[in-house]
């Protein structure tokens, strides 16, 4: 599963694709986190509990 940076107006949001539904870059019902000046929007199909982060 895949996530995708989308730049909207001056800001960054991270939105996972091919989600269960679809997601809103303004009043998401994902309820997207702030996390260091970049907005990562909650999959709905809960892929976070089993995907590992990046090592940076």
């Amino acid at each position: 599963m895949t996530w995708t940076v989308h730049e909207v107006y001056d800001s960054f949001q991270v939105v996972p694709d091919d989600d269960l539904k679809p997601h809103s870059f303004f009043h998401c019902e994902c309820h997207p986190r702030y996390v260091d000046g970049i907005f990562v929007h909650n999959a709905f199909d809960g892929r976070e509990a089993t995907e590992k982060p990046l090592l940076s």
